[in-house]
């Protein structure tokens, strides 16, 4: 969350979240949550939040399938 202060993103100016739970998707592999922000108060874009979260297990991929070192 510090670096979407760094960069001045503000979460709670958003009206609306969605969220999407193991969507497939060609750019990002299958993340286990998708955060779509929209309806910011003052106009600024939508903004997506992704997920891959690991409990207590080792990573599951290395090299160009590592969606942690991919999306890091």
């Amino acid at each position: 969350m510090a670096k979407l202060k760094v960069e001045g993103i503000e979460l709670r100016c958003y009206k609306t979240v969605d969220y999407v739970f193991w969507a497939s998707n060609f750019n990002y592999g299958e993340p286990d949550l998708i955060l779509i922000f929209s309806d910011h108060v003052h106009g600024d874009e939508d903004f997506l939040l992704i997920i891959e979260a690991k409990f207590k297990s080792g990573k599951s991929s290395i090299n160009e399938n590592d969606q942690l070192a991919q999306f890091g």
